[in-house]
């Protein structure tokens, strides 16, 4: 995470080494699971942090208020596949744990964090062995835009 950044996140620290930051106040009513890019190499940028709280604005104006969640995840040569796809599926289980409806869960990302979106939902459809089972969803609703 950027040390100049304007948005200072409240963070959780999640099993498998992960930290879950929120951008504003958490809000497990509707939340949006924000995983970066920077093909699993490059850490997150002072540039989400103005990126995401603008979407935040942009999406209150249409759909109302929305927490960002957003995921640290280990980075590449040290952290290999799977880890960071546990570290999704520990964020969450965070999310619905502390009440989060499946229904009210967007998960998102750029780049390799748009690849490990997909990982997650795949893996919610197809587990993996030898991978923590995945969150209990009870629908799960996809809609690419």
């Amino acid at each position: 995470m950027g040390s100049s950044a304007k948005v200072r996140p409240v963070t959780d620290v999640l099993p498998e080494g992960a930290k879950l930051h929120w951008l504003g106040r958490r809000r497990y009513d509707r939340v949006m699971l924000f995983f970066h890019g920077g093909g699993f190499t490059i850490p997150a940028g002072d540039h989400h942090f103005r990126f995401l709280p603008a979407v935040q604005d942009a999406l209150k104006g249409s759909v109302g208020e929305i927490g960002i969640a957003f995921l640290e995840y280990s980075m590449a040569p040290q952290a290999q596949f799977p880890i960071q796809l546990r570290q999704a599926n520990a964020a969450l289980t965070h999310l619905l744990e502390h009440g989060a409806h499946p229904s009210n869960i967007v998960l998102c990302g750029d780049s390799a964090g748009g690849n490990l979106a997909l990982q997650a939902i795949s893996h919610i459809l197809h587990p993996l062995p030898n991978l923590p089972p995945p969150p209990a969803l009870s629908r799960l609703w996809v809609a690419p835009r």
